[in-house]
């Protein structure tokens, strides 16, 4: 299945505000886009997951142009058994030197989020979730007709972005709250299929949970 279009989303997008064969305005392919990436901070979607390499030069490199810093990284390695552990900042001094520890920074000036360790050298392989609107091609925001998204469900972005054209108290603001439950629901669906179908399902089985009675029994990737 091909992915939705920026022209499939404009075109639901009017249907649902009652401008069915209309021109769309700037300010409506603004709030399609704003309702994409409003999804992609909603959840950390399987199919939002980007992975590249980074080259270490004095203990940091510069993370993806597409990382979203809502999520941050899922996972960071130089290889099996050099696995990054991703801290909060006041929380790097607790560690030796040698731990495999990295923390995660944002240079205004060069507008570049860096991946900052202890580890002076080495090219790690990152997971992350991207944030951008087209999935992490060169431009942030759908702008072309044939811009595709990434996000499998055209209706709840288009639903949310009709949401977002009722503002303000001369406009219908039922109507406004009438999409956003409607966009809830889709939104909610496509987590629910994404947990039971998504790319990177992780063992939550009902037996494993009821075996884990306090939090020293838990490990990363159960939920």
């Amino acid at each position: 299945m091909a992915r939705p279009t920026f022209l499939e989303l404009q075109t639901r997008y009017l249907d649902l505000i009652g401008d069915s064969g209309g021109t769309i305005d700037a300010f409506e392919k603004r709030n399609i886009n704003a309702a994409i990436h409003d999804i992609l901070n909603r959840y950390n979607w399987s199919w939002a997951l980007r992975t590249t390499t980074i080259t270490l030069a004095s203990g940091v490199a510069d993370l993806p142009d597409d990382f979203n810093p809502v999520w941050g990284l899922l996972d960071a390695r130089i290889d099996e058994d050099s696995i990054f552990t991703i801290v909060p900042i006041p929380s790097r001094d607790l560690y030796a030197s040698d731990n495999y520890v990295a923390w995660i920074t944002y240079d205004a000036t060069t507008d570049k989020y860096k991946f900052n360790s202890n580890t002076q050298s080495g090219t790690v392989t990152i997971f992350y979730y991207t944030a951008y609107a087209d999935g992490g091609a060169s431009a942030n925001d759908l702008s072309a007709d044939g811009d595709q998204t990434i996000i499998p469900d055209a209706e709840a972005v288009s639903t949310l972005a009709a949401s977002k054209h009722w503002i303000g108290a001369e406009r219908d603001n039922e109507l406004k709250g009438i999409y956003q439950q409607d966009a809830e629901r889709l939104i909610t669906a496509m987590y629910i299929r994404d947990l039971n179908q998504g790319a990177f399902v992780t063992e939550s089985a009902i037996s494993i949970q009821l075996t884990q009675t306090n939090d020293s029994d838990w490990s990363e990737g159960d939920v």
